[in-house]
Protein backbone atom coordinates (compact mmCIF):
# COMPACT_ATOMS: atom_id res chain seq x y z
CA UNK A 1 0.00 0.00 0.00
CA UNK A 2 3.12 2.37 0.46
CA UNK A 3 4.05 1.82 -2.95
CA UNK A 4 0.50 2.72 -4.62
CA UNK A 5 0.08 5.70 -2.04
CA UNK A 6 3.81 7.17 -2.97
CA UNK A 7 2.96 6.43 -6.98
CA UNK A 8 0.40 8.68 -6.45
CA UNK A 9 1.70 11.33 -4.37
CA UNK A 10 4.85 11.38 -7.05
CA UNK A 11 2.74 11.25 -9.84
CA UNK A 12 -0.82 13.46 -9.00
CA UNK A 13 -2.43 13.33 -12.28
CA UNK A 14 -2.63 9.42 -12.13
CA UNK A 15 -5.23 10.40 -9.31
CA UNK A 16 -7.58 12.57 -11.32
CA UNK A 17 -8.11 9.99 -14.26
CA UNK A 18 -8.59 7.36 -11.74
CA UNK A 19 -11.64 9.64 -9.99
CA UNK A 20 -13.42 10.19 -12.86
CA UNK A 21 -13.13 6.39 -13.86
CA UNK A 22 -14.64 4.90 -10.73
CA UNK A 23 -16.71 8.31 -10.01
CA UNK A 24 -18.70 7.78 -13.20
CA UNK A 25 -18.69 4.38 -12.50
CA UNK A 26 -20.19 5.08 -9.18
CA UNK A 27 -22.83 7.67 -11.03
CA UNK A 28 -24.56 5.11 -12.87
CA UNK A 29 -25.60 2.75 -9.64
CA UNK A 30 -29.23 2.48 -9.69
CA UNK A 31 -30.96 1.73 -6.00
CA UNK A 32 -34.28 1.48 -7.65
CA UNK A 33 -35.34 4.40 -9.34
CA UNK A 34 -32.72 6.28 -7.48
CA UNK A 35 -28.86 7.16 -9.53
CA UNK A 36 -26.46 8.96 -7.33
CA UNK A 37 -24.92 10.83 -10.83
CA UNK A 38 -21.70 11.19 -11.65
CA UNK A 39 -21.23 14.75 -9.99
CA UNK A 40 -21.86 13.06 -6.70
CA UNK A 41 -19.89 9.69 -8.02
CA UNK A 42 -16.35 11.66 -8.88
CA UNK A 43 -16.66 13.71 -5.31
CA UNK A 44 -17.07 10.76 -3.32
CA UNK A 45 -14.36 8.80 -5.17
CA UNK A 46 -12.26 11.64 -4.98
CA UNK A 47 -12.62 12.02 -1.18
CA UNK A 48 -11.64 8.32 -0.83
CA UNK A 49 -8.62 8.32 -3.12
CA UNK A 50 -7.55 11.87 -1.41
CA UNK A 51 -6.93 9.66 1.61
CA UNK A 52 -3.66 8.90 0.25
CA UNK A 53 -2.28 12.50 1.24
CA UNK A 54 -2.13 13.35 -2.50
CA UNK A 55 -2.41 17.11 -2.98
CA UNK A 56 -3.20 18.63 -6.54
CA UNK A 57 -1.99 22.18 -7.81
CA UNK A 58 -5.02 23.99 -8.07
CA UNK A 59 -4.51 25.44 -11.13
CA UNK A 60 -5.27 22.47 -12.74
CA UNK A 61 -8.79 22.64 -10.92
CA UNK A 62 -8.79 26.70 -12.09
CA UNK A 63 -8.55 25.61 -16.01
CA UNK A 64 -11.14 22.86 -16.06
CA UNK A 65 -13.46 24.98 -14.15
CA UNK A 66 -12.78 27.54 -16.70
CA UNK A 67 -13.25 25.51 -19.57
CA UNK A 68 -16.61 24.35 -17.70
CA UNK A 69 -17.83 27.64 -17.30
CA UNK A 70 -17.27 28.79 -20.94
CA UNK A 71 -18.87 25.73 -22.34
CA UNK A 72 -22.16 26.44 -19.83
CA UNK A 73 -22.24 29.77 -21.05
CA UNK A 74 -21.73 29.02 -24.86
CA UNK A 75 -24.57 26.28 -24.14
CA UNK A 76 -26.55 28.73 -23.01
CA UNK A 77 -26.17 32.15 -24.22
CA UNK A 78 -29.05 32.71 -27.28
CA UNK A 79 -31.58 31.30 -24.78
CA UNK A 80 -30.18 34.00 -21.97
CA UNK A 81 -30.35 37.06 -24.36
CA UNK A 82 -33.90 35.72 -25.59
CA UNK A 83 -35.13 35.88 -22.29
CA UNK A 84 -34.64 39.22 -22.23
CA UNK A 85 -37.20 40.48 -25.09
CA UNK A 86 -40.92 40.87 -24.42
CA UNK A 87 -42.07 37.24 -24.94
CA UNK A 88 -39.63 35.58 -22.88
CA UNK A 89 -40.17 37.79 -20.29
CA UNK A 90 -42.72 36.13 -18.03
CA UNK A 91 -39.91 32.54 -18.20
CA UNK A 92 -37.40 35.07 -16.97
CA UNK A 93 -39.36 36.22 -14.50
CA UNK A 94 -40.05 32.95 -12.93
CA UNK A 95 -36.23 32.30 -13.41
CA UNK A 96 -35.05 35.40 -12.12
CA UNK A 97 -37.57 34.92 -8.93
CA UNK A 98 -36.69 31.04 -8.08
CA UNK A 99 -32.87 32.49 -8.17
CA UNK A 100 -33.20 35.30 -5.68
CA UNK A 101 -35.67 32.28 -3.60
CA UNK A 102 -33.15 29.97 -3.90
CA UNK A 103 -30.22 32.71 -2.18
CA UNK A 104 -32.32 34.05 0.20
CA UNK A 105 -33.43 30.24 0.85
CA UNK A 106 -30.27 28.85 1.61
CA UNK A 107 -28.49 32.46 3.38
CA UNK A 108 -31.27 32.06 6.19
CA UNK A 109 -31.11 28.48 6.85
CA UNK A 110 -27.13 28.97 7.12
CA UNK A 111 -27.65 31.21 9.20
CA UNK A 112 -30.36 29.82 11.51
CA UNK A 113 -27.93 26.27 11.61
CA UNK A 114 -24.91 28.02 12.13
CA UNK A 115 -22.85 27.44 8.79
CA UNK A 116 -20.01 29.85 7.81
CA UNK A 117 -18.26 30.45 4.49
CA UNK A 118 -17.31 26.94 4.33
CA UNK A 119 -20.62 24.94 4.92
CA UNK A 120 -22.85 27.86 3.42
CA UNK A 121 -21.88 28.08 0.16
CA UNK A 122 -21.40 24.48 -0.07
CA UNK A 123 -25.10 24.07 0.89
CA UNK A 124 -26.18 26.65 -1.50
CA UNK A 125 -24.42 24.56 -4.54
CA UNK A 126 -25.44 21.33 -3.64
CA UNK A 127 -29.16 21.90 -2.35
CA UNK A 128 -29.72 23.62 -5.73
CA UNK A 129 -28.25 21.25 -7.63
CA UNK A 130 -25.48 24.55 -9.47
CA UNK A 131 -22.17 22.90 -9.80
CA UNK A 132 -21.16 26.14 -11.15
CA UNK A 133 -22.04 28.05 -7.87
CA UNK A 134 -19.86 25.60 -5.95
CA UNK A 135 -16.77 26.50 -8.21
CA UNK A 136 -17.46 30.52 -8.20
CA UNK A 137 -17.91 30.14 -4.24
CA UNK A 138 -14.36 27.93 -4.42
CA UNK A 139 -12.55 30.54 -6.14
CA UNK A 140 -14.00 33.29 -4.47
CA UNK A 141 -11.90 32.21 -1.02
CA UNK A 142 -8.94 33.27 -2.88
CA UNK A 143 -10.23 37.45 -3.00
CA UNK A 144 -10.64 37.02 1.12
CA UNK A 145 -8.32 38.06 3.78
CA UNK A 146 -7.64 34.44 5.09
CA UNK A 147 -4.86 32.47 5.88
CA UNK A 148 -4.08 29.32 3.62
CA UNK A 149 -5.27 27.18 6.30
CA UNK A 150 -8.19 28.64 6.44
CA UNK A 151 -8.75 28.47 2.76
CA UNK A 152 -7.74 25.01 2.69
CA UNK A 153 -10.50 24.26 5.65
CA UNK A 154 -13.39 26.22 4.38
CA UNK A 155 -12.89 24.75 0.45
CA UNK A 156 -13.40 21.51 2.81
CA UNK A 157 -16.69 22.03 4.44
CA UNK A 158 -17.86 22.60 0.96
CA UNK A 159 -17.20 20.00 -0.28
CA UNK A 160 -18.64 18.16 2.33
CA UNK A 161 -21.65 20.21 2.76
CA UNK A 162 -21.99 20.30 -1.20
CA UNK A 163 -21.69 16.14 -1.35
CA UNK A 164 -24.48 15.89 1.21
CA UNK A 165 -26.57 17.98 -0.21
CA UNK A 166 -26.49 17.48 -3.97
CA UNK A 167 -28.20 14.42 -3.36
CA UNK A 168 -30.91 15.98 -1.62
CA UNK A 169 -31.62 18.66 -3.80
CA UNK A 170 -31.23 16.29 -6.84
CA UNK A 171 -33.97 13.77 -5.62
CA UNK A 172 -35.85 16.31 -3.82
CA UNK A 173 -36.40 18.40 -7.37
CA UNK A 174 -37.67 15.71 -8.83
CA UNK A 175 -39.95 14.46 -5.91
CA UNK A 176 -41.51 17.75 -6.05
CA UNK A 177 -42.24 19.05 -9.60
CA UNK A 178 -43.30 15.73 -10.68
CA UNK A 179 -46.01 14.62 -7.38
CA UNK A 180 -46.65 18.20 -5.08
CA UNK A 181 -46.07 20.64 -8.11
CA UNK A 182 -49.31 19.60 -9.88
CA UNK A 183 -51.12 19.13 -6.76
CA UNK A 184 -50.26 22.47 -5.76
CA UNK A 185 -51.38 23.76 -9.59
CA UNK A 186 -54.54 21.90 -9.22
CA UNK A 187 -54.09 20.02 -12.65
CA UNK A 188 -54.08 16.41 -14.43
CA UNK A 189 -50.42 16.99 -16.05
CA UNK A 190 -50.99 14.49 -18.54
CA UNK A 191 -54.57 16.14 -19.67
CA UNK A 192 -53.03 19.36 -19.16
CA UNK A 193 -50.00 19.03 -21.31
CA UNK A 194 -52.23 16.81 -24.10
CA UNK A 195 -54.59 20.03 -24.52
CA UNK A 196 -51.85 22.54 -25.03
CA UNK A 197 -50.71 19.78 -27.34
CA UNK A 198 -54.08 19.91 -29.38
CA UNK A 199 -54.04 23.82 -28.98
CA UNK A 200 -50.54 23.90 -30.98
CA UNK A 201 -51.17 21.52 -33.62
CA UNK A 202 -48.95 18.10 -32.15
CA UNK A 203 -49.76 14.85 -31.99
CA UNK A 204 -47.51 14.25 -29.09
CA UNK A 205 -49.81 11.61 -27.82
CA UNK A 206 -49.41 9.08 -29.97
CA UNK A 207 -45.84 9.07 -30.86
CA UNK A 208 -43.71 6.59 -33.22
CA UNK A 209 -46.94 6.09 -35.85
CA UNK A 210 -44.44 5.88 -38.30
CA UNK A 211 -41.32 4.59 -36.24
CA UNK A 212 -40.89 1.59 -39.00
CA UNK A 213 -41.06 3.79 -42.24
CA UNK A 214 -39.74 7.07 -43.37
CA UNK A 215 -41.70 10.05 -42.52
CA UNK A 216 -40.88 11.89 -45.76
CA UNK A 217 -40.55 9.92 -48.91
CA UNK A 218 -40.12 9.89 -52.48
CA UNK A 219 -42.91 7.46 -54.76
CA UNK A 220 -42.90 7.77 -58.66
CA UNK A 221 -46.49 7.56 -60.00
CA UNK A 222 -48.18 6.87 -64.17
CA UNK A 223 -50.35 10.03 -64.76
CA UNK A 224 -52.96 7.92 -66.15
CA UNK A 225 -56.12 9.61 -64.29
CA UNK A 226 -58.06 11.71 -66.19
CA UNK A 227 -57.95 15.99 -65.45
CA UNK A 228 -54.03 16.52 -65.44
CA UNK A 229 -53.42 17.00 -69.05
CA UNK A 230 -52.24 20.69 -69.70
CA UNK A 231 -52.08 21.41 -65.68
CA UNK A 232 -49.15 23.32 -63.94
CA UNK A 233 -47.21 21.64 -61.00
CA UNK A 234 -48.61 24.70 -59.28
CA UNK A 235 -51.58 23.54 -59.90
CA UNK A 236 -51.24 20.09 -59.24
CA UNK A 237 -49.72 20.89 -56.24
CA UNK A 238 -52.33 23.40 -55.40
CA UNK A 239 -55.54 20.56 -55.33
CA UNK A 240 -53.72 18.93 -52.37
CA UNK A 241 -55.53 20.84 -49.66
CA UNK A 242 -53.39 21.41 -46.47
CA UNK A 243 -51.07 18.52 -47.49
CA UNK A 244 -47.68 19.17 -48.87
CA UNK A 245 -47.46 17.24 -51.86
CA UNK A 246 -44.34 18.51 -54.53
CA UNK A 247 -43.03 17.27 -57.88
CA UNK A 248 -39.50 17.05 -58.03
CA UNK A 249 -38.74 15.65 -61.74
CA UNK A 250 -40.70 14.06 -64.40
CA UNK A 251 -39.97 11.90 -67.10
CA UNK A 252 -41.62 12.07 -70.94
CA UNK A 253 -40.93 10.56 -73.98
CA UNK A 254 -38.17 8.41 -71.82
CA UNK A 255 -36.60 11.70 -70.79
CA UNK A 256 -35.98 12.88 -67.09
CA UNK A 257 -36.97 16.67 -66.48
CA UNK A 258 -36.65 19.16 -63.22
CA UNK A 259 -39.94 20.18 -62.72
CA UNK A 260 -40.93 23.93 -61.31
CA UNK A 261 -43.81 25.50 -60.51
CA UNK A 262 -44.49 26.56 -63.91
CA UNK A 263 -43.87 22.93 -65.65
CA UNK A 264 -46.92 21.93 -67.87
CA UNK A 265 -47.84 18.34 -67.40
CA UNK A 266 -49.23 15.70 -69.95
CA UNK A 267 -51.08 12.64 -69.89
CA UNK A 268 -48.54 9.80 -69.58
CA UNK A 269 -45.74 11.41 -67.85
CA UNK A 270 -44.23 9.73 -65.05
CA UNK A 271 -43.59 12.24 -61.75
CA UNK A 272 -41.45 11.85 -58.88
CA UNK A 273 -43.72 13.03 -55.99
CA UNK A 274 -42.07 13.88 -52.42
CA UNK A 275 -44.67 13.97 -49.34
CA UNK A 276 -45.38 12.69 -45.99
CA UNK A 277 -46.09 8.88 -46.17
CA UNK A 278 -49.23 9.16 -44.74
CA UNK A 279 -50.23 11.73 -47.60
CA UNK A 280 -49.55 9.95 -50.30
CA UNK A 281 -50.80 6.95 -49.06
CA UNK A 282 -53.87 8.84 -49.02
CA UNK A 283 -53.80 10.45 -51.91
CA UNK A 284 -52.06 7.92 -54.19
CA UNK A 285 -55.57 6.72 -55.83
CA UNK A 286 -56.12 10.43 -57.06
CA UNK A 287 -52.73 10.82 -58.40
CA UNK A 288 -52.48 7.58 -60.78
CA UNK A 289 -50.72 4.46 -60.98
CA UNK A 290 -47.56 4.19 -58.63
CA UNK A 291 -44.93 2.77 -60.39
CA UNK A 292 -41.23 1.69 -60.00
CA UNK A 293 -38.77 4.44 -61.53
CA UNK A 294 -35.67 4.25 -59.53
CA UNK A 295 -33.63 6.24 -62.08
CA UNK A 296 -36.61 9.27 -61.97
CA UNK A 297 -36.43 9.30 -57.73
CA UNK A 298 -32.53 8.73 -57.59
CA UNK A 299 -31.69 12.58 -56.72
CA UNK A 300 -29.34 14.63 -54.91
CA UNK A 301 -31.43 14.74 -51.27
CA UNK A 302 -30.28 16.19 -47.84
CA UNK A 303 -31.22 16.18 -44.57
CA UNK A 304 -29.08 18.97 -42.66
CA UNK A 305 -29.58 20.89 -39.66
CA UNK A 306 -30.02 24.69 -39.80
CA UNK A 307 -29.29 27.25 -37.20
CA UNK A 308 -32.49 30.27 -37.32
CA UNK A 309 -30.60 33.32 -38.24
CA UNK A 310 -33.48 35.72 -39.92
CA UNK A 311 -34.48 38.08 -37.18
CA UNK A 312 -37.95 38.11 -39.26
CA UNK A 313 -38.72 34.79 -38.53
CA UNK A 314 -38.54 35.14 -35.00
CA UNK A 315 -41.88 34.32 -33.15
CA UNK A 316 -43.50 32.75 -36.30
CA UNK A 317 -45.14 28.88 -35.72
CA UNK A 318 -43.66 26.35 -37.78
CA UNK A 319 -46.36 26.65 -40.05
CA UNK A 320 -45.99 29.99 -40.86
CA UNK A 321 -42.62 29.43 -42.07
CA UNK A 322 -43.80 26.48 -43.82
CA UNK A 323 -46.06 29.10 -45.78
CA UNK A 324 -43.82 31.82 -46.48
CA UNK A 325 -44.15 33.40 -49.72
CA UNK A 326 -47.39 30.99 -49.79
CA UNK A 327 -44.82 27.81 -49.80
CA UNK A 328 -42.88 28.83 -52.69
CA UNK A 329 -39.66 29.38 -50.02
CA UNK A 330 -40.25 26.30 -48.82
CA UNK A 331 -41.25 24.02 -51.59
CA UNK A 332 -40.21 20.66 -51.25
CA UNK A 333 -38.52 21.21 -47.68
CA UNK A 334 -40.30 19.36 -44.30
CA UNK A 335 -39.57 20.57 -41.24
CA UNK A 336 -38.36 16.99 -38.89
CA UNK A 337 -37.64 18.35 -35.53
CA UNK A 338 -36.73 21.52 -33.48
CA UNK A 339 -34.49 22.09 -31.06
CA UNK A 340 -33.66 24.60 -28.53
CA UNK A 341 -31.06 24.73 -25.84
CA UNK A 342 -30.27 21.23 -26.79
CA UNK A 343 -33.75 20.32 -25.99
CA UNK A 344 -36.26 19.03 -28.73
CA UNK A 345 -39.66 20.66 -28.46
CA UNK A 346 -43.13 19.66 -29.24
CA UNK A 347 -43.37 19.00 -33.02
CA UNK A 348 -46.70 21.18 -33.68
CA UNK A 349 -47.82 23.73 -36.29
CA UNK A 350 -48.63 26.23 -33.46
CA UNK A 351 -44.64 26.31 -31.72
CA UNK A 352 -43.05 29.03 -32.10
CA UNK A 353 -39.43 29.44 -33.10
CA UNK A 354 -36.79 31.59 -31.84
CA UNK A 355 -33.11 32.96 -33.19
CA UNK A 356 -30.68 30.42 -32.60
CA UNK A 357 -33.16 27.41 -32.70
CA UNK A 358 -31.95 24.84 -34.64
CA UNK A 359 -34.40 22.82 -37.12
CA UNK A 360 -33.67 19.84 -39.06
CA UNK A 361 -35.21 19.76 -42.64
CA UNK A 362 -35.03 17.45 -45.61
CA UNK A 363 -35.78 17.71 -49.18
CA UNK A 364 -34.08 17.31 -52.35
CA UNK A 365 -30.85 19.43 -52.35
CA UNK A 366 -31.64 22.42 -54.36
CA UNK A 367 -35.08 22.63 -52.61
CA UNK A 368 -32.71 22.85 -49.23
CA UNK A 369 -30.32 25.31 -50.81
CA UNK A 370 -33.40 27.61 -51.51
CA UNK A 371 -34.56 27.27 -48.35
CA UNK A 372 -31.36 28.33 -46.52
CA UNK A 373 -30.94 31.54 -48.06
CA UNK A 374 -34.49 32.69 -46.49
CA UNK A 375 -34.19 30.70 -42.82
CA UNK A 376 -30.46 30.53 -41.66
CA UNK A 377 -27.43 28.65 -41.53
CA UNK A 378 -26.47 25.14 -42.22
CA UNK A 379 -24.88 23.34 -39.38
CA UNK A 380 -23.19 20.28 -41.36
CA UNK A 381 -21.52 17.69 -40.05
CA UNK A 382 -18.26 18.97 -38.77
CA UNK A 383 -15.98 17.98 -36.40
CA UNK A 384 -13.51 20.37 -36.05
CA UNK A 385 -13.88 23.66 -33.44
CA UNK A 386 -12.74 27.10 -33.44
CA UNK A 387 -10.27 27.00 -31.00
CA UNK A 388 -8.94 30.08 -31.50
CA UNK A 389 -12.01 32.46 -30.93
CA UNK A 390 -12.39 29.65 -27.99
CA UNK A 391 -9.11 30.76 -26.43
CA UNK A 392 -9.52 34.36 -26.69
CA UNK A 393 -12.97 34.31 -25.70
CA UNK A 394 -11.46 32.56 -22.22
CA UNK A 395 -8.71 34.82 -21.84
CA UNK A 396 -10.24 38.38 -22.03
CA UNK A 397 -13.42 37.02 -20.01
CA UNK A 398 -11.10 36.40 -17.37
CA UNK A 399 -9.09 38.99 -17.51
CA UNK A 400 -11.40 41.09 -16.99
CA UNK A 401 -13.18 38.85 -14.10
CA UNK A 402 -9.83 39.00 -12.34
CA UNK A 403 -10.25 42.75 -11.74
CA UNK A 404 -10.70 43.72 -8.34
CA UNK A 405 -12.81 46.61 -7.01
CA UNK A 406 -12.42 47.34 -3.47
CA UNK A 407 -15.73 48.79 -1.74
CA UNK A 408 -15.97 49.72 1.42
CA UNK A 409 -12.66 46.76 2.13
CA UNK A 410 -15.10 44.38 0.44
CA UNK A 411 -13.71 43.29 -3.19
CA UNK A 412 -16.18 42.64 -5.93
CA UNK A 413 -15.02 41.47 -9.02
CA UNK A 414 -16.28 38.76 -11.41
CA UNK A 415 -13.79 36.66 -10.77
CA UNK A 416 -12.35 34.48 -13.36
CA UNK A 417 -15.11 32.29 -13.49
CA UNK A 418 -17.28 34.44 -14.19
CA UNK A 419 -15.50 36.07 -16.43
CA UNK A 420 -15.30 33.10 -18.27
CA UNK A 421 -18.90 32.42 -17.84
CA UNK A 422 -19.68 36.10 -19.54
CA UNK A 423 -17.53 35.38 -22.38
CA UNK A 424 -19.31 31.93 -23.00
CA UNK A 425 -22.64 33.56 -22.84
CA UNK A 426 -21.52 36.13 -25.45
CA UNK A 427 -19.83 34.16 -27.88
CA UNK A 428 -22.79 31.54 -27.76
CA UNK A 429 -25.17 34.31 -28.79
CA UNK A 430 -23.09 35.85 -31.39
CA UNK A 431 -22.65 32.86 -33.00
CA UNK A 432 -26.94 32.07 -33.04
CA UNK A 433 -26.53 35.72 -34.82
CA UNK A 434 -23.80 35.24 -36.87
CA UNK A 435 -22.73 31.42 -37.41
CA UNK A 436 -19.33 31.62 -39.48
CA UNK A 437 -17.39 31.56 -36.64
CA UNK A 438 -16.66 30.45 -33.10
CA UNK A 439 -18.33 26.77 -33.95
CA UNK A 440 -17.86 24.69 -31.20
CA UNK A 441 -19.86 21.58 -31.87
CA UNK A 442 -22.18 19.47 -29.60
CA UNK A 443 -20.04 16.35 -28.96
CA UNK A 444 -17.19 18.84 -28.40
CA UNK A 445 -19.29 20.80 -26.00
CA UNK A 446 -20.44 17.60 -24.28
CA UNK A 447 -17.21 16.88 -23.57
CA UNK A 448 -16.00 20.84 -22.15
CA UNK A 449 -19.09 20.65 -19.65
CA UNK A 450 -18.89 17.53 -18.56
CA UNK A 451 -15.22 16.71 -18.09
CA UNK A 452 -14.34 20.48 -17.08
CA UNK A 453 -16.94 19.82 -14.31
CA UNK A 454 -16.47 16.72 -13.47
CA UNK A 455 -12.37 17.07 -13.59
CA UNK A 456 -12.64 20.63 -11.12
CA UNK A 457 -14.81 18.24 -8.90
CA UNK A 458 -12.17 15.06 -9.14
CA UNK A 459 -9.36 17.51 -7.83
CA UNK A 460 -11.68 19.28 -5.28
CA UNK A 461 -12.40 15.66 -3.97
CA UNK A 462 -9.25 14.62 -3.56
CA UNK A 463 -7.92 17.76 -1.70
CA UNK A 464 -10.42 18.10 0.71
CA UNK A 465 -10.28 14.22 1.32
CA UNK A 466 -8.31 14.02 4.92
CA UNK A 467 -10.72 16.82 6.28
CA UNK A 468 -14.22 15.31 4.39
CA UNK A 469 -14.44 12.92 7.29
CA UNK A 470 -14.07 15.56 9.98
CA UNK A 471 -16.42 17.71 8.59
CA UNK A 472 -19.16 15.20 7.94
CA UNK A 473 -19.22 13.84 11.59
CA UNK A 474 -19.93 17.78 12.52
CA UNK A 475 -22.36 18.09 10.22
CA UNK A 476 -23.77 15.54 8.28
CA UNK A 477 -27.40 15.62 10.25
CA UNK A 478 -27.97 19.12 10.17
CA UNK A 479 -26.92 19.22 6.42
CA UNK A 480 -29.46 16.68 5.17
CA UNK A 481 -32.13 18.40 6.96
CA UNK A 482 -30.73 22.27 5.41
CA UNK A 483 -30.54 21.04 2.04
CA UNK A 484 -34.05 19.56 2.06
CA UNK A 485 -35.16 23.30 3.45
CA UNK A 486 -32.81 24.99 0.82
CA UNK A 487 -34.22 22.81 -2.34
CA UNK A 488 -38.09 22.78 -1.67
CA UNK A 489 -38.98 26.22 0.00
CA UNK A 490 -37.71 28.04 -3.66
CA UNK A 491 -39.64 25.47 -5.77
CA UNK A 492 -43.01 25.81 -3.55
CA UNK A 493 -42.90 29.66 -4.13
CA UNK A 494 -41.63 29.43 -7.65
CA UNK A 495 -45.09 27.39 -8.69
CA UNK A 496 -47.10 29.95 -7.20
CA UNK A 497 -45.42 32.86 -8.57
CA UNK A 498 -46.24 30.41 -11.99
CA UNK A 499 -49.41 29.99 -11.37
CA UNK A 500 -51.20 33.22 -9.56
CA UNK A 501 -48.76 35.89 -10.73
CA UNK A 502 -46.97 35.12 -13.78
CA UNK A 503 -50.38 33.10 -14.64
CA UNK A 504 -48.65 30.65 -17.20
CA UNK A 505 -49.65 27.35 -18.17
CA UNK A 506 -49.27 24.15 -15.68
CA UNK A 507 -46.42 22.61 -18.11
CA UNK A 508 -44.50 26.02 -18.35
CA UNK A 509 -44.43 26.51 -14.80
CA UNK A 510 -42.80 22.89 -14.04
CA UNK A 511 -40.82 23.27 -16.76
CA UNK A 512 -39.27 26.41 -16.04
CA UNK A 513 -38.99 25.62 -12.37
CA UNK A 514 -36.48 22.79 -13.34
CA UNK A 515 -35.02 24.51 -15.86
CA UNK A 516 -34.16 27.23 -13.44
CA UNK A 517 -32.61 24.99 -10.64
CA UNK A 518 -30.86 22.74 -13.95
CA UNK A 519 -32.52 20.17 -12.99
CA UNK A 520 -32.65 18.15 -15.95
CA UNK A 521 -33.42 15.09 -14.32
CA UNK A 522 -36.94 16.41 -13.20
CA UNK A 523 -37.61 17.55 -16.88
CA UNK A 524 -37.13 14.07 -17.87
CA UNK A 525 -39.39 12.49 -15.63
CA UNK A 526 -41.76 15.59 -16.21
CA UNK A 527 -42.24 14.60 -19.72
CA UNK A 528 -42.32 11.05 -18.81
CA UNK A 529 -45.24 11.34 -16.83
CA UNK A 530 -46.89 13.92 -19.17
CA UNK A 531 -45.84 11.60 -22.55
CA UNK A 532 -45.19 15.42 -23.94
CA UNK A 533 -42.53 17.29 -24.82
CA UNK A 534 -44.42 20.60 -24.24
CA UNK A 535 -42.78 21.00 -20.47
CA UNK A 536 -39.85 21.40 -22.20
CA UNK A 537 -41.34 25.08 -23.66
CA UNK A 538 -40.71 26.34 -20.52
CA UNK A 539 -37.32 24.51 -19.48
CA UNK A 540 -34.68 26.58 -21.90
CA UNK A 541 -35.28 30.19 -20.90
CA UNK A 542 -34.92 29.96 -17.12
CA UNK A 543 -32.44 26.95 -17.69
CA UNK A 544 -30.12 29.76 -19.57
CA UNK A 545 -31.33 32.53 -16.86
CA UNK A 546 -30.48 29.96 -14.17
CA UNK A 547 -27.22 28.58 -14.98
CA UNK A 548 -26.11 32.44 -15.12
CA UNK A 549 -27.42 34.16 -12.27
CA UNK A 550 -26.86 31.42 -9.64
CA UNK A 551 -23.38 30.81 -10.66
CA UNK A 552 -23.33 34.10 -9.48
CA UNK A 553 -24.63 33.75 -6.51
CA UNK A 554 -21.74 31.69 -5.32
CA UNK A 555 -19.73 34.85 -4.98
CA UNK A 556 -22.80 36.31 -3.41
CA UNK A 557 -23.24 33.98 -0.40
CA UNK A 558 -19.46 34.08 0.62
CA UNK A 559 -19.51 37.77 0.77
CA UNK A 560 -22.86 37.86 2.81
CA UNK A 561 -21.61 35.17 5.23
CA UNK A 562 -18.15 36.46 5.67
CA UNK A 563 -19.93 39.32 7.12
Amino acid sequence: MDLIFDTFRMNPALSIFLTLGLGYMLGKLRVGSFRLGEITGVLLAGVVIGQTGVKISPDVQTVFFLLFLFAVGYGVGPQFFQGLKKDGLPQFALALFICVACLITAFITARIFGFGIGYGPGLYAGACTMTSALGVSDGALAHLSLTREEKALYSSQMSVAFSITYICGMSSAVWFLTSIGPRLLGVNLQASCRALDEKLGSHESEPGVHSAYHEVITRAYHLDKPGYDGVSVAEFESRFINQRVFVERYRRAGKIHEAGTGTVLATGDVISVVSRLEYLIEDSPLIGTECDDRELQHFPAETVDVIITNKRLAGKTLEQIAAMNHGRVTRGVFIRSLTRGGHLLPFANGTRINRGDVIKISGAKRDIERTLKYIGYPDRQNDSSDVSMMGFAIFIGAFIGALTLDLHDIPLSLTTSGGALVSGLVLGWLRSVHPTFGKVPRPALWVLTNLGITAFIAVLGINAGPDFVTGLKEAGISLIFAGLIVSIIPLFLGVLFGRYILKLHPAIILGGCAGARGATAALSQLQDIAKSKTPALGYTIPYAVGNIIMAFWGLVIVLLLHR
